[in-house]
């Protein structure tokens, strides 16, 4: 695919998390390097647990053509409860937690990974990857650049995570602890390099972290 995106693919820009082929958990090998026992590397903090007895995602892996001058959203939910098709049986009533969306504004894409900007009509493809057991999102191609003014905005619920965040087999005072005061959201340029924090609005009441993006990176919440 060019940088010119043809007609046919702006249904694709648009789509959400519901467009990918992918229903189980992947293994991406890019995301290998993240998974250590709980922790990532370089990272002495830990990052949050899928709950291995909660509910899965819909999909792990999401690709879409993003074209500038057009808004694009992905959106990631957990399975309906009760099931794929919900306790009544119809999928499309049944209730599902969120998970991630990331909000592409219409003029966000500034530049390629080889530094070449973008002109209205050019596209690029965007791949979204979920790990299994962590937290951790790791979005591509990495290099890319967004417009400070108008950047991607990336939101992710933690509320089906494992909420003991000690790990001391107990959900207590010292998990609620962490949660006010140590919880936030880190990033990694690319496997293997040093986490930082990347800062993020925390609403606590809803168990999620917002940001503002102005690159790819793997993005992860940890303490």
């Amino acid at each position: 695919m060019g940088k010119h995106a043809t007609l046919c693919l702006l249904a694709t820009a648009v789509l959400c998390a519901a467009c990918a082929d992918t229903t189980g958990p992947p293994r991406p090998a890019s995301l290998a390097s993240y998974r250590h026992n709980g922790v990532a590397p370089d990272l002495k903090r830990h990052i949050l647990r899928q709950d291995a007895a909660g509910l899965a995602l819909e999909t792990y892996r999401v690709e879409l053509w993003v074209i500038r001058g057009r808004s694009a959203t992905v959106r990631v939910d957990y399975q309906a409860r009760g099931g794929r098709g919900g306790d009544d049986g119809d999928n499309s009533k049944a209730r599902r937690d969120k998970f991630l969306i990331v909000d592409f504004p219409a003029n966000t894409l500034l530049r390629y990974p080889d530094d070449t900007a973008f002109r209205r009509g050019d596209s690029v493809l965007v791949t979204v990857s979920i790990d299994a057991t962590l937290l951790l999102v790791h979005l591509e191609p990495s290099g890319l650049v967004f417009n400070p003014l108008a950047p991607v905005r990336l939101t992710i619920w933690y509320g089906n995570a494992e909420q003991d965040f000690d790990d001391d087999g107990s959900v207590g005072e010292n998990d609620l602890a962490i949660e006010q005061d140590r919880l936030g959201l880190w990033y990694q340029e690319r496997p293997g390099m040093p986490w930082s924090p990347w800062t993020a609005e925390h609403f606590k009441a809803e168990k999620r972290f917002r940001t503002s993006l102005y690159h790819f990176s793997g993005y992860a919440v940890s303490w």
